[in-house]
């Protein structure tokens, strides 16, 4: 070797070596604000049953237990906003997802019914990105959002994905065969793309790569067969946790294909200057009241959801926003994130201000909804540190703290045949009033009997089959 390379070579050492005592510079400050102001592509993830508190986002597990089953949606989080007490409006898919997309409650939007459909009456974030010149496009796994229960209004391409035989609906490698289907055909920026997933959904696949127990030796698994007899009680204490195990493994599992459909995103471009939100429609109760499921359960595990909402280019550094936050605020905020016309048919209320700095965040309250099996109006209402339930039809009211009893164990006494006190009874007449007024907007019923095709009716019976939602 010349003496001239040696030198140059020495130099170069150097140089490594002494930038290994420096600090590396700090990522460069990105503002939320300079994301703000103009048509821009959405890509909207809904995980349908995956609840907040089985994540790994800031301060998310309540069970003690610390596992990582979303890695991929804590990096994500770390480049946008986390709202650490995001409320999803209803206990299943169909008028939840129909909260979410219209910026209305069941009440409202009268999609809340096994029997129901969302009316066309009702106008929806498709709607309103397609009028602003948007290619709006959905790629959808659950049987409660086939076309059929009127979700097809405003979408330039409306993708469900039939299940594969045995199981109620397509796993997310499935999926994502459907989502590259839809991008090829995706017109340039801007757009909508939603993806909904349903892998946290009961009953769950064999994940052995994401297994929170890989030396289980016993035969409890997550199929319809180990489910079905305990939908109403609780199984044995280690066919409990082995089930949790189940549940916490398809949420890693779910994770991981959602970091491949990123970077398949990433590679055709999808994700360059996109909003890119990830939410869930519902939770999943398991067996903390006795039963597995969700549909007809107002509890926290229900209805406490992730939400992430990542803006284009992501901002550093992160945020986390730890105000109440319904999930009918989503379309307002993002249809006035983008610079776009609003729209008067919300129940819900923008965002945009407070996550800008120039305001407060909305005070009100947060409310859930929806029609019983047996005709009843359910509802549930979260202020300050308390939450009502309520059973319209009966007049049943359940009052419960949230900041001693954050699990809704024991609800507190409330007098029985008198005068309910004045800041119960303030709660209860602010939830009837918020009821009445999204009731007076309830369109007629839009159901054709009997326009099933079958195998829509067949994943609805194989979901009733295993737990009576969806």
């Amino acid at each position: 070797m010349s003496a001239a390379r040696r030198r140059a070579g020495l130099l170069l050492a150097l140089s490594l070596l002494a930038g290994c005592g420096r600090q590396a510079p700090p990522p460069e400050r990105r503002e939320l604000s300079a994301a703000v102001g103009g048509p821009a592509p959405v890509v909207l993830i809904v995980l349908d049953a995956l609840r907040a508190d089985h994540t790994s986002l800031p301060g998310a597990r309540s069970d003690g237990l610390r596992r990582d089953t979303t890695p991929f949606l804590r990096e994500l989080a770390s480049q946008g906003i986390v709202f650490e007490n995001a409320f999803t409006t209803a206990s299943w898919s169909r008028p939840a997802m129909a909260s979410l997309l219209t910026g209305r409650l069941p009440a409202s939007h009268g999609c809340d019914a096994a029997d129901s459909r969302l009316s066309d009456l009702v106008a929806r974030l498709p709607e309103l990105l397609a009028a602003q010149g948007y290619d709006t496009r959905a790629v959808v796994a659950s049987p409660h959002l086939a076309p059929e229960q009127g979700f097809l209004r405003g979408w330039s391409g409306y993708h469900w994905r039939a299940s594969r035989p045995l199981t109620p609906y397509s796993d997310a490698q499935r999926m994502r065969e459907a989502v590259r289907e839809t991008l090829a055909e995706m017109a340039p920026p801007p757009f909508l793309l939603l993806v909904q997933l349903m892998d946290c959904q009961p009953p769950w696949g064999p994940h052995p790569e994401t297994d929170f127990d890989p030396l289980y030796g016993g035969t409890f698994d997550g199929d319809s067969d180990a489910l079905g007899p305990f939908l109403d009680r609780p199984p044995s204490a280690a066919n409990l946790r082995r089930a949790r195990d189940l549940y916490d493994g398809a949420a890693r599992w779910l994770d991981d294909q959602l970091r491949d459909l990123f970077r398949e995103l990433q590679a055709r471009g999808a994700l360059d200057g996109a909003w890119v939100v990830v939410t869930a429609s519902h939770g999943l109760q398991l067996w903390e009241r006795g039963a597995l499921g969700h549909r007809g359960s107002l509890s926290q595990e229900v209805l406490h959801v992730p939400l992430v909402i990542r803006p284009p280019g992501g901002i550093s550094p992160p945020r986390v926003v730890a105000e109440r936050f319904s999930l009918i605020d989503l379309a307002p905020t993002l249809v006035e994130l983008l610079g776009l016309p609003g729209s008067v048919d919300f129940d819900g209320t923008s965002w945009a201000p407070f996550l800008l700095g120039r305001g407060a965040a909305p005070e009100r309250p947060v409310i859930a909804c929806e029609l019983g099996r047996d005709g009843d109006e359910r509802a549930a209402l979260l202020q300050g540190p308390h939450k009502l339930l309520a059973n319209l039809g009966s007049g049943d009211l359940l009052l419960y703290d949230l900041q001693s009893d954050p699990h809704e164990q024991q609800p507190l006494e409330l007098p029985a045949g008198t005068a309910l006190p004045p800041a119960v009874e303030r709660l209860r007449v602010e939830l009837l009033r918020a009821l009445d007024s999204a009731r007076a907007r309830r369109p007629a019923p839009a159901w054709a009997a009997g326009s099933l095709p079958p195998d829509v009716r067949r994943q609805l019976q194989a979901l009733g089959a295993l737990e009576g939602d969806g």
